[in-house]
Parts: C-alpha cells; sequence; structure tokens
C-alpha cells in the first residue's frame, strides 16, 4: 500500500509546486519607485530648465503618478508645480496599458509622457531597489524603490 501512495504523493507534491511558481510568476507585482529627472524645455517664450521629481505606483490594475518639479526661463521667476495623475492599467505582455485620469496642464508641461489619455509603459527590473521605465519610443526614467 505505502509503495502505491509514494508515487502519488509526489504527483500531489510537484502539482502544488507548479502551482505556486506559476502563481509567483503571473502574479500583479507592487511597483513602487521614485526618480529624479533633468530636462530642457524650449519654447516660443523662452528656453527653461526643469527638474523634477516623479513618484511612481502600481498595484491591482490602479496607480499615480506624482509630478513635483519647477521650471526656470532665464526671464521669469522660477514656477513650482506638483500634480498626482491617477491611472489605470492592464498588463498586455512585457508592457503595462495605462489609462490616465484627468491631470493639470502644469503636470502635462513638466511631464510630457502625460499629455496621452493611453500609454504603454515597459518596466524593466534592473536588480531588486531599480527599474527603467520606458515607453515604445523613449526611456522615460530610471528609478529607484525607497
Amino acid at each position: 500500500m505505502k509503495s502505491k501512495m509514494l508515487p502519488l504523493l509526489l504527483i500531489v507534491l510537484v502539482a502544488l509546486v507548479s502551482f505556486r511558481v506559476w502563481r509567483t510568476m503571473t502574479a500583479d507585482k507592487k511597483i513602487e519607485c521614485h526618480a529624479r529627472i533633468h530636462t530642457n524645455f524650449t519654447s516660443n517664450q523662452c528656453s527653461a530648465k526643469n527638474v523634477l521629481d516623479v513618484f511612481m505606483s502600481m498595484i491591482g490594475g490602479e496607480g499615480y503618478f506624482y509630478v513635483s518639479g519647477s521650471r526656470s526661463c532665464s526671464t521669469a521667476l522660477l514656477k513650482q508645480s506638483s500634480s498626482i495623475v491617477k491611472f489605470s492599467y492592464t498588463r498586455e505582455g512585457n508592457y503595462y496599458a495605462l489609462h490616465l485620469g484627468p491631470r493639470s496642464e502644469d503636470a502635462v508641461k513638466l511631464f510630457s509622457v502625460l499629455k496621452d489619455n493611453d500609454v504603454r509603459l515597459k518596466v524593466t527590473p534592473l536588480n531588486n531597489d531599480d527599474y527603467i521605465v520606458s515607453t515604445p519610443f523613449e526611456t522615460l526614467m530610471m528609478c529607484t524603490n525607497d
């Protein structure tokens, strides 16, 4: 009797371990990271230098960007602004399809990826604490999980 139960127990054990590994690989992981971005902005009115902090959080199909920064033209005073942009997302292969909620004009001026209602992002882990966040066309930032 014991010799017949051993193969059955091994099959059940392998099935449980396989299910656990599959669930871990397909689970939606919590992604939170922070980046500081320095950019140059040029328009008809001025040439500006931007410094912005971006915090991104994604978990369970919902997330947000917290964008805080400043713009300064050589002829104008430093302008500070901050904004939270909420979004919903689904996973599509190696990308996340984000649908952005309402956002301020200042947030779009600081972080241009926020101009579209729908954005595709790829989040590539570098190590335990760092990620590269990119669209199909450009790398947006390298961020660190605090």
